[in-house]
């Protein structure tokens, strides 16, 4: 990369989808049921939360300092990953086969490594709504296939103030390792599977290609 380049940090298949849309391709024809508008949010919110580095703070610590970017950062993963789901037409809820594809169980698995007395899980429990802390208790129970649910409890109550750097019996390093990895994997799966509906867009456009030179 020379050095006037500038990563852009889009998801996988961002430039093809754009190079559809600029041969006057609908994003309804490419397979989208969701207004060009949602799409370009997704893609500028996924950029955003990409490039992210960290927060500077005048007077902490450096390990709050770790702990407050990994909230931010997962803020701004979330907000990515909700207008991926207007993108891809599909509700948190209805996410568990989509996780186990992204080896969730592997995700979640860290977590509890991480998250060693499960200190940080338990402050969560303390703050979420019923819906959430029902989803607390099947992580608990090994029965939790959708980690969505545990990345938007960190940001519901990070948002609303409840959540620092400090939390009870969490440390820092623990709020910090969480955070990253449920961000990863956000990430990994919004760049997998816009990668995959743009795939498919492909094959749409170039089947209908086809058929109209047959026709």
């Amino acid at each position: 990369m020379g050095s006037d380049a500038k990563p852009h940090f889009h998801p996988r298949g961002w430039k093809r989808f754009c190079r559809l849309r600029k041969d006057g391709h609908s994003v309804a024809a490419l397979g989208f049921n969701c207004e060009a508008a949602s799409i370009n949010r997704f893609s500028s919110r996924y950029r955003l939360a990409r490039a992210f580095k960290s927060v500077e703070l005048d007077f902490y610590a450096p390990k709050t300092a770790e702990g407050y970017s990994a909230l931010f950062r997962l803020f701004l993963t979330w907000s990515a990953f909700e207008q991926f789901l207007v993108v891809i037409s599909r509700e948190q809820k209805d996410l568990d086969s989509l996780m186990l594809e992204y080896d969730a169980t592997a995700l979640l698995s860290a977590v509890r490594k991480a998250d060693t007395n499960d200190a940080f899980c338990d402050f969560l429990n303390s703050k979420v709504n019923k819906s959430h802390q029902q989803r607390l208790a099947d992580y608990r129970n090994g029965k939790l296939h959708n980690p969505t649910y545990f990345a938007s409890a960190v940001r519901h109550i990070f948002a609303h103030g409840h959540l620092g750097a400090y939390a009870d019996d969490a440390r820092p390093a623990q709020i910090k390792r969480v955070s990253h990895l449920l961000c990863d994997f956000l990430m990994r799966v919004m760049d997998g599977e816009f990668s995959r509906h743009v795939r498919v867009a492909i094959s749409r456009v170039s089947s209908a290609s086809t058929t109209s030179r047959l026709s």
